[in-house]
């Protein structure tokens, strides 16, 4: 039988390992780090897994699920500038991955971390032009002039590539201390995302019969019903 752990377990595991200051911020971080995983899988479960997936949710409610999916897109790249901020801004300390160079005080993991996370900011430069250019603040020159400097490309491979870079600096650290690492990409689906297409598929499914039935004239009193919300 496998162990259960609260969060707080986990907490306080990571401070018995690497020390109050140190464990605190990775504890944390690695929640966040989750809490990415889990947004960038409902994206990838919605609109980058299936061209038929977009088509049943194009045809179930367009509007809406653009809109969902331009929310997802942006605070997933939101999610990954913050974890990647400077540890300090604006004479406040931010809770980022680079914040985690400032607590170790190993030489050796201290260099390898930092070279980590240089990579990690490296490949999600991108998502920090987006932030600063069309997310968090309407760039002028980008909203009103076509000669304006283009955003940079993103893509699914890039966030893909993003992620990894920012796990692997998370593995840095757990790696050292506790010779193990989190398969962060490997979090269940929980009511999320798949559970949505599958009663959108059984909903459309239903409702196409039901137009048959009353095409055919073979219709009943409840495919004349609408249940209320």
């Amino acid at each position: 039988m496998s162990e259960s752990f609260t969060p707080d377990d986990v907490r306080q595991k990571y401070i018995a390992l690497m020390g109050n200051d140190l464990g605190e911020a990775y504890y944390e971080l690695w929640q966040d780090v989750n809490r990415l995983h889990i947004e960038w899988i409902e994206y990838v479960e919605l609109y980058g897994t299936k061209p038929s997936r977009i088509d049943m949710l194009n045809e179930v409610a367009s509007q809406f699920f653009y809109i969902v999916e331009k929310s997802l897109w942006n605070t997933i790249f939101l999610h990954i500038t913050r974890l990647i901020d400077p540890p300090q801004s604006m004479n406040r300390k931010n809770l980022s991955l680079q914040q985690l160079k400032e607590l170790i005080t190993d030489d050796k993991l201290k260099s390898e971390l930092i070279n980590k996370i240089n990579e990690a900011v490296e490949k999600s430069k991108f998502c920090r032009d987006w932030r600063n250019r069309r997310i968090a603040h309407n760039d002028y020159e980008l909203a009103l002039y076509d000669t304006a400097k283009p955003l940079e490309f993103a893509s699914r491979k890039l966030v893909n590539e993003a992620i990894k870079a920012i796990d692997e600096v998370m593995d840095c650290i757990s790696m050292y201390y506790e010779k193990s690492t989190t398969a962060f990409d490997l979090i269940g689906d929980l009511n999320g995302a798949h559970s949505l297409l599958y009663y959108l598929n059984i909903g459309l499914k239903a409702e196409k019969k039901r137009e048959e039935r009353l095409s055919s004239g073979k219709y009943d009193e409840d495919d004349f019903k609408h249940d209320s919300f």
